[in-house]
Parts: structure tokens; C-alpha cells; sequence
């Protein structure tokens, strides 16, 4: 029952989310940077903005994407319209996949669909954010697939499951490339597991060749024909930030400052509208849905993690675990190398927004 009443809830927001009327006035001028080169490449045979030039001004795995469906639009208003409505797609099938992850964590059943459904479709401002043309929808629907293969623990036992682990990361890593840290994270989970004679060289060699097939078909060809491996503009701002030779000086109240895409965004469409001298209280729903979540989670840890790893419930933690890394470290690098952006960088966040929606919807 629990599976069918969330199943209903995602009809009707899917069909409030893919609104064409609704979406048009949310996309900033980024998102043209993705389909503009798109529907260009039918017509250019390369990724160009203004026909003439080459461009390399995006993540590599949504604009793939975009130029498959741009094969099959007629015009440039319907890719549009299209691509929207994916991102949208994309978003809801995210909650989805992790919903057995909640679920596990919750009981009984019907509290996992619950908190799914209240912070994954009542949140209709986030949603909006993952429906305005940009690749954070895709890098959310990989990352969610990727904790769910994590919690299975089929790479660690079949060769199946290895090989398409790989590919998952290498695709995640064309999705955003912040996610190589994620690539990062798991591979050195999995060393960890063959030092402690859980896991087979075999099985982390195939590992490894999923990772490279699409990675190293990518990286081939933006050398070739875009000039570089790294997207234009992520190598740009990077650049730049090296060339100022340091970070630049924060306290730990400004740090603090940016906890927001933990404790706030992601629960946006909770948080009454306060008054400007009470903006802070807006943290506290967030706060008290994670921390639940977070104490649940801690209180389930002793009695499957240490004993059994690699059980559900085992997985599951280390899976957390794991994404956890990744949104800390994400949160750290976008805050220190990416500072100018990090407020208006929305669709930066997808791992710290993933992380605090998992905890919300347990909490």
C-alpha cells in the first residue's frame, strides 16, 4: 500500500514538475550552454555555441544526452521543452531509487513513504531546481543508483556487479566532474576490502575497466576535437583560483555560514517565511529532520556494521558513509575553490542536498 500511495504522488508531481509554462521562467542563461551547443552538433557536427566556434562549456554526460534528444526534435523550443521535463523526470526517479533506503531504515513501511513523499514531492522549489535544463537532475539520478549498487554489495561478489559499478562511476564522473571524488571514495573502499581479503584483485580489475571505458572514450575525444580533457569553464575557474596562489581566508562563521545546503535547501519548501531578524530559525526544521535521521542511522550502525559489513542494513552505513564523504568534500572544495559561486551555484550541490534528503526522509 505504502509503494502504491508513493507511486500515485509521483504521477501527479511529475505532472506538475514537467509544466513547460511553470519551468520556462525558472532556467538561468547557463542552461543555454547546454542546449544550444546540443541542437547545434545535428547541424555543425561538432559542440558549438554560435556555429562558428568550438565549445567545451559543459559537463559532458547531459549534453550527450541533450544532442540524442535534439536528433529527434523538431524544433528548438521542443528540445527545450523536452530537456525540462527529463530534468524533472530524472529528479523523481531519483527518489525512487533510493527509496528502498529509506525504507530500510524505517519502520514500519509506510514512514518511509511518508518522509520520501514529504521531502522529495512536497518540496516543489528543489524540485524546480533539478527541472531547469542543467546536468545536477542526471548527477542526482547516478548518485541515488550508485548508493543503491552500494548497499547491494554486488561488486564486491560478481563480476556483474563490479563492471557496472565501474561504468556507474565512470558515467557519474561525466555527469559532474566533482564526482571523480565520490570514483575516489569507493575505489579506496574496495582497496580497504582486498587488503582485508574480502574482495578479489579479478573482480577490482573489472572494477577499474568499467570506470575507464567511458572515461577514456570521452577524454579521447574532447582532446581531439575540444582542445582538453577538462570542461572549459570548470578549468577556467580552477585556473583562476590557482593563480591567486591561496584560498581565500574564511572564519569558521563564514563556514558555517554555508551550511545552509545541508540544513536549509534541501528542505526549502518546509521552512516558513521568516522575518529577517529570525532567518536563522529557517535552519531548524532541516536540523531536526537530519539529526533524527542521523540518530536513527547511529542507532541501527552497531548492530550491523561492525558485526556484518556487508549485510543489508551494513551496506546501507557504508553506502551513507560514502556519500557523506563526497558531499563534505564537495562542500569544501566548491566553498574554497569555487567561493564566488557558491550561492548562485545551486545545481553545485547535489551531493550535500542527496546526503540531507536521505536523512530527512528517515527522520
Amino acid at each position: 500500500m505504502a509503494t502504491f500511495t508513493i507511486g500515485v504522488m509521483y504521477c501527479i508531481a511529475y505532472h506538475v514538475v514537467s509544466s513547460y509554462e511553470y519551468l520556462a521562467a525558472t532556467i538561468q542563461d547557463d542552461s543555454f550552454y547546454y542546449f544550444l551547443p546540443a541542437w547545434n552538433f545535428r547541424r555543425h557536427g561538432f559542440f558549438t555555441f554560435d556555429g562558428i566556434s568550438p565549445t567545451y562549456g559543459f559537463h559532458p554526460l547531459w549534453e550527450l544526452f541533450l544532442t540524442g534528444l535534439a536528433t529527434l526534435a523538431m524544433s528548438r523550443e521542443q528540445l527545450l521543452r523536452i530537456g525540462l521535463a527529463c530534468g524533472g523526470l530524472f529528479y523523481l526517479v531519483a527518489g525512487i531509487v533510493v527509496y528502498p533506503t529509506v525504507r530500510r531504515l524505517s519502520r514500519p513501511a509506510w514512514t518511509a513513504a511518508t518522509g520520501i513523499a514529504f521531502v522529495w514531492l512536497v518540496n516543489l522549489p528543489l524540485m524546480l531546481r533539478f527541472s531547469q535544463g542543467k546536468e545536477n537532475a542526471l548527477h542526482m539520478l547516478l548518485l541515488a543508483a550508485g548508493l543503491r549498487l552500494l548497499e547491494s554489495d554486488l561488486p564486491r561478489r560478481k563480476p556483474a556487479g563490479a563492471v557496472t559499478m565501474g561504468f556507474l562511476l565512470g558515467c557519474l564522473s561525466l555527469a559532474r566532474i566533482n564526482a571523480l571524488l565520490f570514483a575516489a571514495l569507493v575505489f579506496s573502499w574496495y582497496l580497504i576490502q582486498i587488503l582485508r581479503r574480502r574482495m578479489s584483485w579479478g573482480l577490482f580489475s573489472l572494477l577499474i575497466a568499467g570506470f575507464v571505458v567511458p572515461t577514456v572514450a570521452w577524454g579521447i575525444y574532447a582532446g581531439l576535437h575540444l582542445g582538453g580533457i577538462m570542461p572549459g569553464s570548470g578549468a577556467l575557474k580552477v585556473s583562476r583560483w590557482f593563480l591567486n596562489g591561496s584560498a581565500p581566508e574564511m572564519s569558521l562563521l563564514e563556514w558555517l555560514r554555508g551550511i545552509h545546503v545541508f540544513l536549509r535547501d534541501p528542505f526549502v519548501s518546509i521552512n516558513p517565511q521568516w522575518p529577517r531578524i529570525l532567518r536563522h530559525v529557517a535552519y531548524l526544521p532541516g536540523l531536526i529532520l537530519v539529526s533524527v535521521g542521523a540518530l536513527v542511522l547511529l542507532l541501527r550502525w552497531p548492530r550491523s556494521a561492525p558485526s556484518n559489513p556487508h549485510g543489508r542494513r551494513g551496506g546501507t552505513a557504508i553506502a551513507l558513509l560514502l556519500l557523506a564523504g563526497y558531499a563534505a568534500g564537495n562542500f569544501a572544495a566548491t566553498k574554497i575553490v569555487l567561493a564566488d559561486y557558491f550561492e548562485y551555484g545551486t545545481w553545485y550541490h547535489v551531493p550535500e542536498y542527496l546526503f540531507s534528503l536521505v536523512l530527512g526522509g528517515v527522520g
